[in-house]
């Protein structure tokens, strides 16, 4: 079979779960006969305790046959165990085991139920063991099996149930026989086939269930690693924040309105710096200084919308809720000032003013585009009115402009300002108030 990518990361993680569910299995299955073997140690280091008021005939039996079956409960146990300690040695040096280790597993779990009825039939007696409960041990140990999401195994349970319940019952028939047991109902031979031929159609149905969980979890993990490789994706272009909204939101979203501070952000003088440097130490530099300004932007509930050239339009209170867009963009504001003169001053790019326009109102958020090709955007006039007051620092001398909106927002003495009055702005029919942070 053929793995493209998708389908590679799927089989592996699923593998990796496989393995994960195997080692719980083997550590439970040893607490199990670990459990089974407290009464025999009880029995062995204190009989007159363990046994007080208990039939004479029944302690006698149980003290024959209690070194036998120990022996076999702990053998059982410390075969899980080895299984359980490579399944874990596994896991953490990223390998997978060798197949045949699904069937020894398999068959170490398929072999309690028998030693249980064997153990049974040596203590009770056959009538009273196969004439109870002891013998549905087996359908658990197969049901159990289907954790391997393989046919093969579940069908290969089935089948060494079948084989271990028809060894033992004809273990128990004979003894019958021999004690001379005629007409008794369970001499009769053909309810132990038609139990075993169940226990097979058993295996089977539960292989067949395999395959079908195993199908459904391909598909859950492949389509969340697609999701998760689109969003890293694209994730480099947008924000993840976007990333997600964009792949949970459906195809035919009209938008929505919200209230958001947008900020625009613009590198003074970089044509000059972009016209006498090569384009390998310009990128370089856009790519130093805006890997650390996203870094802030996300810190402070932001998204980068769009990059500008040498710029960028980030967006407070979409597609994300924040019940304070306005504070936040204004404190991410100050700290991107900072950052940049932090890279400035040790080295790490040439000496960097910026330019910041604030400015919050409502505005139109969602998908605009075609079907073959989506993007998110915020569109409304405070986009427009948030690019025109990021193009007056220039005129003021200014590196962080906000509008009055955004100013009447903040809380009181967090911020200080100056006020600049009524500015008139290209491309806007009325002056706004202007108040100059730094």
């Amino acid at each position: 079979m053929q793995w493209n990518e998708k389908g590679a990361y799927a089989h592996v993680a699923l593998q990796e779960e496989i393995l994960r569910s195997a080692r719980l299995r083997a550590v439970l299955f040893v607490v199990v006969l670990i459990a089974a073997a407290l009464p025999i140690c009880m029995f062995l280091l204190g009989p007159r305790i363990a046994f007080a008021g208990v039939d004479a005939d029944f302690a006698a039996r149980f003290a024959e046959v209690s070194p036998l079956i120990l022996s076999g409960l702990l053998a059982l146990a410390l075969t899980e165990a080895a299984i359980g300690f490579y399944l874990s040695r596994c896991l953490r040096m990223h390998t997978q085991p060798p197949g045949s280790l699904a069937l020894i597993q398999t068959t170490v779990e398929a072999i309690f139920p028998v030693w249980v009825l064997f153990s049974a039939m040596r203590i009770l007696g056959v009538v009273d063991t196969f004439g109870g409960a002891l013998t549905w041990l087996f359908f658990p140990v197969i049901i159990l099996s289907a954790l391997h999401l393989r046919f093969g195994i579940s069908f290969f349970s089935g089948l060494l149930s079948a084989a271990g319940f028809i060894f033992v019952a004809e273990l128990g028939l004979a003894h019958l026989d021999a004690a001379g047991t005629e007409g008794n109902i369970l001499t009769i031979r053909h309810p132990y086939y038609i139990k075993a031929a169940i226990l097979i159609a058993t295996g089977a149905l539960t292989g067949l269930v395999a395959i079908g969980i195993r199908r459904q979890l391909y598909a859950a993990v492949g389509s969340a690693a697609e999701r998760d490789r689109a969003v890293s994706i694209f994730g480099q272009h947008v924000s993840p924040e976007v990333a997600h909204r964009l792949l949970h939101q459906p195809v035919a979203d009209v938008g929505e309105d919200r209230c958001v501070c947008v900020m625009f952000l613009d590198i003074r003088d970089f044509s000059k710096f972009a016209a006498t440097h090569p384009a390998s130490e310009v990128m370089a530099y856009l790519n130093a200084l805006f890997g650390e300004l996203i870094v802030v932007v996300n810190s402070h509930q932001g998204i980068i919308n769009k990059f500008l050239g040498d710029g960028f339009m980030a967006v407070f209170g979409a597609p994300g809720d924040d019940v304070e867009p306005a504070r936040n963009a204004t404190r991410c504001a100050l700290s991107l000032l900072d950052r940049a003169d932090e890279l400035s001053a040790a080295g790490i790019i040439p000496p960097t003013r910026l330019g910041i326009g604030l400015h919050i109102g409502d505005s139109v958020t969602g998908n605009v585009g075609a079907a073959t090709r989506k993007e998110y955007t915020v569109i409304g006039d405070a986009v427009n009115l948030a690019a025109r007051i990021e193009q007056a620092t220039k005129t003021f001398s200014a590196q962080l402009l906000v509008s009055d909106e955004v100013w009447k927002c903040l809380p009181d003495h967090e911020f200080t300002s100056e006020n600049l009055g009524l500015v008139e702005l290209k491309g806007q029919p009325k002056p706004v108030v202007l108040h100059k942070l730094r």
